[in-house]
Parts: C-alpha cells; sequence; structure tokens
C-alpha cells in the first residue's frame, strides 16, 4: 500500500474548505504534555488525544488500556484476562517506548528488564478523570523512554471543580465473580484544595493460557488504589502542593501459554508507592515550576519454579523556567535529574544504580495568530553511556478558526535498562557496552471542524527505531545491533452529532510495521478500525456501542486471525446525582486472541451504580 500517496489525498479531503461550514469547533482545550508549559492544543503541533472522566465512564472496558485502545494508533495487546502481562503500543512503539505519568510522577520501573509501566494489564478507570496521550518521539521534552510518546493520568481532583464539597462513588459487579468500588473527595476551600480517592477491584478472572485450547483454571486478580493531595495558594503568584498514591494487587498467570493447563500456580504480588511535591510561582516576567518525585515498586513472581522478587526505585527533580524573551518568542529552561536503583536476585545485594542529568530549552515563536513553531532541543549526560542530543521542531498553522495544520519531526533515545547494563546470573549477563536506541519520527496532519459541532483528523506518520538492543543468539546476553525498523501509516478519526440525541464517532488506524530485517513486527495490527456512538432515548435514558475491527497481528511466525469485538451498555439518570448503568462487553461472544495462545474475555456482563454529590 502507498502510505503517502492515499493519506496525501486523505488529508487534503479533510482539510478542504468545501466540506465543512458553519459552527466553529473549539480546537482550543489546554493540554499539559506537548510543550514546557500548558497550551491550546492546536498551538502545539503535537498528535494529542484527550479522554474525558465523562467519556471513560461512557465506553466500558474496566481496564484503562483497553480504553485507550479504542484511540488512533493505539493498541494493546495481552496474554490473558485484567491483571495478566499487556503491550501497549503507540504507533507500533510497544510499553518500553512510552514515558508514563501518573498524577506527575514518572511511573516506568527501573527493576522491569527494560524499564517501562508494568500495570497495564490492571490498571483500572477507577477514579480516573482525565488522560492525555501524547504520540511520537517526545525525548527532547521528556528524556529517555519517550520515544513513542507521552501517557499522562490524573485521577485526583483540584480547585476547578469550583468551591466547596464534591464526592463520587461507584460500585459494579459481573461476570468471572467481579466486584469493583471507588471513592472520590475534593474540598475546596478558599485557597486550599484538598484531594482523595480510593478504588479496589478483585475478579476470579478466565485462564491466561486460552480455554479453548483446554486450559481450565482460572487466573484472578485483585487491585487496590489509595491516593490523595493538596494544593495552596500562598499568594497570587505562588502556589505549593504535595500528592501520593499507594497500590497494591495480585494476579495470576499462565508462564507457558497454551501449554499452561492446570499444572502451575504462578502468582504474581505488586506493590507501588508514588509521592510528589512541588513549587509553581507565577511572576510578572517569568514562570517557575519545581518538581520533586519519588517512585518505588516491589515485585514478588511466585511459580512452581521458585520466587523472582525485584526491586525498583527512582527519585527525580525537575525545575522549569519560562518567560517571554520577546514580543513574539516564549522560551522554557529546564533542568533535571533523574536516580534510579534496581534491586533482584541477578543484581547485587546493595543492587546497582544509574543517574541521568538533563537539560533542555525550548522556543515558541508566533508571528501571528495563525502561526506556531516550535523548536526544543535537549542533551542528557548519563552514568553508564555518556552524553545523548536529542530535539524537535514542530509547527502549527490556523488559516481559520475551522482548521489547524500541524507536523512535527523529532529524536528520541531510549537508554539501556540497569538489567541490559548489569544482570548477573548463571543463565544470563548484561552488557555495560551498550550504546541507546536511538530514533526518529515525522508527522504531518491536519484537523477540521464540522458543522454543528463534530470534528475530523487525519494525520501521516512515519518512525524509525535503530541500534536496538536485543538477546544474543544463545540468549546468554544483550547486545545493539544494526538496521532500522520502520512504522509507518494513516490515522483517521472524527465525531459527528447526528441529531440533538444522536452522536457517532470513529477511529481508523492503517499501518506497517517491519522489523530491520524485513519481517513484521510482531503484534501490530494493520488494520485497526473503531466505530461507536450514543443515543439519548430520554432524558433519562442513553444507550451507547462501540465495535473494534482489528486485522494483520502477526506472532510467533503467523497472522492471527482478524477479529471484531462489539460493546455495548446504556446508562439510567435515577436522579440528578445518580446514575445506573449495564454494559456488555463482546456482545456476540467473537472468540479470538492478540497474543499467540492466550485468551480474551467471552460474552461479559456488568452493572453498577455511580453518584456525585
Amino acid at each position: 500500500m502507498n502510505y503517502a500517496k492515499q493519506g496525501g489525498l486523505l488529508l487534503a479531503a479533510v482539510a478542504w474548505p468545501g466540506l465543512a461550514f458553519g459552527q466553529v469547533f473549539d480546537l482550543g482545550e489546554i493540554v499539559v504534555l506537548p510543550l514546557a508549559t500548558p497550551e491550546a492544543a492546536d498551538r502545539t503541533g503535537a498528535s494529542i488525544e484527550v479522554v474525558d472522566e465523562e467519556t471513560l465512564q461512557r465506553d466500558g472496558d474496566f481496564v484503562l488500556g483497553e480504553q485507550l485502545a479504542r484511540l488512533p494508533g493505539v493498541n494493546i495487546t495481552r496474554q490473558g484476562g485484567p491483571g495478566t502481562n499487556a503491550d501497549f503500543q503507540i504507533r507500533g512503539a510497544n510499553t518500553r517506548y512510552v514515558a508514563v505519568y501518573i498524577d506527575g510522577i514518572l511511573v516506568t520501573d527501573p527493576s522491569v528488564p527494560t524499564i517501562q509501566y508494568e500495570d497495564f494489564g490492571g490498571f483500572t478507570i477507577g477514579n480516573v478523570n482525565r488522560v492525555e496521550l501524547l504520540k511520537g518521539s517526545q525525548s527532547a521534552l521528556y528524556g529517555g523512554t519517550a520515544v513513542g510518546g507521552v501517557l499522562d493520568v490524573g485521577t485526583l481532583g483540584g480547585a476547578d471543580l469550583g468551591e466547596g464539597t464534591h464526592q463520587e462513588l461507584f460500585i459494579e459487579g459481573g461476570s468471572y465473580g467481579t466486584i469493583a468500588g471507588g471513592y472520590s473527595l475534593t474540598q475546596n476551600t478558599g485557597d486550599l484544595s484538598l484531594s482523595f480517592g480510593v478504588s479496589s477491584v478483585r475478579s476470579d478472572g478466565f485462564s491466561a493460557a486460552d480455554e479453548n485450547d483446554g486450559n481450565t483454571e482460572a487466573d484472578g486478580y485483585d487491585r487496590t488504589r489509595v491516593a490523595g493531595g493538596a494544593t495552596y495558594e500562598l499568594s497570587d503568584s505562588v502556589t505549593i502542593g504535595a500528592n501520593a498514591f499507594f497500590e497494591t494487587g495480585t494476579a495470576e498467570f499462565d508462564e507457558f501459554g497454551p501449554t499452561d493447563g492446570a499444572t502451575f500456580n504462578e502468582v504474581s504480588n505488586r506493590d507501588a508507592f508514588g509521592a510528589r511535591a512541588f513549587f509553581a510561582f507565577e511572576g510578572p516576567t517569568y514562570d517557575n515550576e519545581f518538581n520533586l518525585t519519588w517512585y518505588q515498586t516491589d515485585r514478588l513472581s511466585s511459580s512452581d519454579f521458585g520466587d523472582f522478587r525485584a526491586r525498583g526505585d527512582r527519585l527525580q527533580a525537575t525545575n522549569v523556567t519560562s518567560f517571554a524573551a520577546t514580543d513574539t518568542i516564549d522560551l522554557s529552561v529546564g533542568l533535571d535529574i533523574r536516580h534510579e536503583r534496581s534491586r533482584t536476585s541477578s543484581l547485587p545485594p546493595e543492587g546497582e544504580t544509574t543517574t541521568t542529568y538533563g537539560a533542555f530549552v525550548e522556543g515558541v515563536y508566533s508571528p501571528s495568530d495563525m502561526v506556531d513553531i516550535i523548536a526544543t532541543a535537549r542533551l542528557d549526560s548519563h552514568s553508564a553511556f555518556g552524553e545523548f542530543l536529542t530535539g524537535r521542531l514542530a509547527f502549527a498553522y490556523r488559516p481559520n478558526g475551522q482548521t489547524t495544520y500541524r507536523g512535527a519531526i523529532a529524536t528520541g533515545y531510549r537508554a539501556p535498562s540497569i538489567s541490559e547494563l548489569f544482570d548477573s546470573s548463571a543463565f544470563f549477563t548484561g552488557n555495560p557496552d551498550l550504546t541507546p536506541e536511538t530514533s526518529i519520527t515525522a508527522e504531518l496532519g491536519v484537523d477540521r471542524a464540522l458543522p454543528g459541532g463534530g470534528e475530523v483528523s487525519a494525520t501521516l506518520f512515519w518512525g524509525q527505531i535503530g541500534n536496538l538492543i536485543t538477546l544474543t543468539s544463545d540468549f546468554s546476553s544483550v547486545e545493539n545491533v544494526p538496521g532500522q525498523s520502520i512504522r509507518q501509516g494513516i490515522e483517521l478519526s472524527g465525531s459527528l452529532p447526528v441529531t440533538d440525541a444522536a452522536s457517532v464517532y470513529g477511529a481508523a488506524t492503517f499501518m506497517e510495521a517491519r522489523a530491520a530485517d524485513g519481517t513484521p513486527i510482531p503484534r501490530v495490527p494493520t488494520t485497526d478500525i473503531v466505530l461507536g456512538g450514543t443515543l439519548d432515548v430520554s432524558d433519562r435514558l442513553t444507550l451507547n456501542s462501540n465495535a473494534r475491527y482489528v486485522a494483520g497481528l502477526f506472532d510467533a511466525g503467523a497472522y492471527l486471525p482478524s477479529f471484531t469485538v462489539v460493546n455495548a451498555g446504556a446508562e439510567y439518570a435515577l436522579s440528578d446525582a445518580a446514575t445506573a448503568y449495564v454494559r456488555v462487553e463482546n456482545l456476540f461472544n467473537e472468540q479470538y486472541q492478540t497474543t499467540t495462545g492466550y485468551g480474551t474475555s467471552d460474552l461479559a456482563l456488568f452493572g453498577g451504580l455511580r453518584a456525585k454529590f
């Protein structure tokens, strides 16, 4: 397929003035990820998706990663049900290339072999109120790991809710012996904002190794999360704050996939703690924000072959100063330090550490209200391999109130992990001579408002990752291998109010992803299409449904069968404060796999109650 030619025609169609007129869609939602300071989305030149609390609650799928997989360019593959391993991909770049923040805290785990967020399979939407997803290499602003993009998840309320007390709760139950609940409280009194949230879920689950292969042992999981925070405005220009979370859980898994049966008893236990303190100053000539964060995980994996323990921790400090250099140029200067440690049975008792010092400068040139040009450069100094330079150049052009043209080109890197550098066991030895994986991504897109409040978007994207760190042929160590893996394709998305009571939305991604040797990159779909809609039957009753079609998943040397999964749901307003809901996942009981040998949910029914007061 000639993606460039077909994509160019699609971009032209979306942008052509005759296709949209009338009501102007607001493209100016404030986002926090693309630039060093918050900015309207249509001024960043970035591909960014924002998912609010209402959408998360409407669309079903209690696991956050499954919800995000409906976004263009996003995919998740799993090794079983909730709580089991899951690979989260942005434009074909898997989990180890995604920087993940929860309530402002970087939560990639330093003790994991490739330093990545390990709980995409079990992190639920309980108390999640906002998600931002930024696509493409972002190392110039966020350093290593952010090769594929950045995910930011918010779970705490704040001053934007308004003065007074705001409470939310939910309780849910359903198939596979699942029960979940949560409660959140935000208290805003003058200059002080306090927030608290707790959520918990447990499920008997289903066999991670596909039941259709004769595996009958259910693999259950449980997860509990507690979070809290406070912000206080010391003056009109100074704000201080702190927040923290703790989560704990267990999950059963099937280590040997389709051959596991019920022979083994594998259980993983995971505890995580994160804390953040910040100081923000907004002055007449410059703004400054300082953040100090701590993150720690403790993992224990037990099976018939013994136990494996791991602890990872990170201390990170970041300071960003922003100011107007001229009437048309805004500058931001940032400094950060990241100290990471891993302790596992493959390392000395005291563990091993790495330290990264980083500095970046970002300039935003706005010669008119229609044009923004953004340039970012960053220098990192890593204790194991030395210095690395990355950059990003982007533009946004708004010729009218309805259309935004945007584009970006960026470089990135992924530093070797502590495990890849220093592990030492009878079966595996790290390689201290590794150098970083490198990347470059480029994109060109257009967003356009439609009559009646709808919108459409199209993006051509391309990226390559080189100097890949991979296992040696005898699996005894790791090495850098030459060549470039390529990921390229087209993203399309849109939404349209059909009537005052009905709306439809959709997303499609067509992608080619190939390794340096030309073979397909495993578990990256070539076609991913989502269609959905909502219907207000009455002032109280709302129906919703969505369908996702996936094809071209290559795994274990062959293509998996394509599949279509349909979900449906209904919400009924019991009062102004309370809503009862029901949702059906996999309505037509589709039998499919996203990873060879591992099962997925059959038809499942869930129901619950939400209340805000």
